[in-house]
């Protein structure tokens, strides 16, 4: 059994799912109930399903990110988020995912700026 999970969004409702289920939904979309789809599009562990009856249904897989620190980052004060992307030289930058005022924010900061957990990355 995979620990992956997906987001599955029906008609704006969302619940957490396996991946076992999401792929079985998926699998059906595709094939058995393929007659029963009007439209359907995936890419980047993204699947999106619109049936003939009018349901939407869209499964994103679920990715956690590691927990990480940011501090003395030139142009920011000193944060918490997520390691999106962690470069290696030459350009030694990190992409981390925060909240800032309630929204979903990106920062490119250099990689020493950044500690995970108890680990420099």
């Amino acid at each position: 059994m995979s620990d992956k999970r997906f987001k599955r969004t029906e008609n704006g409702e969302a619940v957490t799912v396996t991946a076992e289920a999401a792929l079985a939904e998926i699998n059906h979309a595709q094939m058995g109930g393929k007659n029963q789809v009007r439209t359907m599009s995936a890419g980047g562990g993204r699947y999106d399903i619109t049936y003939k009856d009018g349901r939407r249904v869209l499964l994103v897989e679920e990715v956690e990110y590691p927990a990480v620190r940011v501090t003395d980052a030139p142009g920011y004060e000193d944060f918490d988020g997520e390691l999106i992307l962690h470069d290696t030289p030459p350009a030694n930058m990190s992409v981390i995912g925060y909240v800032w005022d309630g929204k979903r924010e990106v920062a490119v900061v250099p990689a020493r700026c950044v500690t995970l957990l108890d680990e420099e990355v």
